[in-house]
């Protein structure tokens, strides 16, 4: 019956950050010792893993970790966003495990638990839930009427494991009675320590506003997707950074810390006038990669020469340095002597990096 349920469910869904549902099928109970008996399974798009272990390689292997984390968070919220505007259903069971990547993007998937919120004033009410004690609501552990904050509640527990790579329940020896009484009584996970270990600390703050012990003051899941768009730019540059604007303006949706150079021209002022475009690509010049531009590149370039994403000073920008011989971009420590200056010694660090 949860099967056929869970079925019915998925078969209704169709949004690209939710997992497609393609059918049910026979498996074998015990296929790795040959049994007979038969149970029933959902069959769902492939997925290359779960946001838990591919975070997990990430945080070990990628010094931009949580760049790349807060993009499939952000993905993930869209779809739950989605199934809470769109189908009026409450997920139930949001967790790392239930959030998997495809192709490099995330999507949520086990809809077990999902239900139809149809009531006049927006609550479930006498409901049997069968939800993951460490993500689950203090309403719903207190058997009191929920709604779309649970799954709220859940995501923030997830946000916080997948940024911290601790696992969300507080104490595993926990007996069920003292586990709930905790969090019933405020009790969260400890992420006082997470801004000395580079965690943005406007990521926690949204942690912390999705686990409210109130459901009314948590923010709704479209308002956490909007939120974690800025975070994601937030987590490459500053907010005080001519490119943080710009870049959440023009690519906030894409969700990415590339772009292609002819996209970032295309929404620069005075674009329609070659000298600006040459100038514009003198002043982006020295990237790794010709045929992209990084966040990171843009706001250094914003280091150097001001505010030029929005002003179009450019070109003037272009005349007054290249008329100085100090100013000497990217060139190496040899080509700095030979202007008669140590490069490496007037600046500690290289503005570009």
């Amino acid at each position: 019956n949860r099967i056929k349920r869970e079925a019915e469910t998925m078969s209704k869904l169709s949004h690209p950050r939710l997992a497609r549902f393609m059918g049910t099928t026979s498996v074998p109970l015990n296929a790795s010792v040959g049994g007979s008996a038969q149970c029933l399974a959902i069959v769902s798009e492939l997925c290359d893993t779960d946001l838990s272990k591919a975070c997990r390689d990430e945080r070990e292997n990628n010094p931009h970790f949580q760049t790349k984390a807060v993009g499939w968070l952000c993905e993930a919220a869209e779809g739950i966003a989605w199934l809470h505007i769109r189908c009026h259903m409450v997920h139930l069971d949001i967790k790392p495990a239930n959030i998997l990547l495809k192709n490099g993007h995330a999507v949520v998937t086990d809809f077990g638990s999902t239900k139809v919120v149809d009531a006049a004033d927006g609550m479930l009410k006498g409901e049997t839930v069968r939800v993951t004690r460490s993500f689950a609501a203090p309403e719903i552990l207190h058997h009191q009427p929920f709604s779309y904050p649970a799954d709220v509640y859940a995501f923030g527990m997830t946000m916080c494991e997948i940024v911290s790579g601790r696992v969300s329940a507080h104490k595993i020896d926990y007996s069920k009675k003292e586990f709930e009484e905790d969090v019933c009584n405020g009790v969260r996970p400890d992420v006082s320590d997470l801004p000395e270990k580079g965690i943005n600390r406007s990521l926690i703050e949204l942690i912390q506003a999705c686990w409210d012990g109130d459901p009314r003051r948590r923010p709704s899941m479209l308002q956490v997707g909007n939120r974690l768009k800025e975070i994601f730019v937030e987590t490459v540059v500053p907010q005080t950074s001519p490119a943080y604007g710009f870049w959440l303006q023009h690519f906030g949706d894409k969700l990415a810390d590339e772009v292609c150079v002819s996209e970032l021209l295309n929404h620069l002022p005075n674009k329609e006038n070659k000298d600006v475009v040459e100038a514009y690509n003198w002043i982006l010049k020295g990237r790794l990669n010709p045929h992209t531009v990084t966040l990171r590149h843009l706001a250094n370039s914003c280091e150097w020469y001001g505010d030029w994403l929005h002003n179009g000073t450019a070109v003037s920008i272009k005349t007054y340095l290249s008329e100085h011989k100090w100013f000497l971009g990217f060139a190496s420590r040899e080509a700095a002597q030979q202007c008669g200056m140590d490069y490496l010694s007037e600046h500690q660090e290289p503005c570009f990096t």
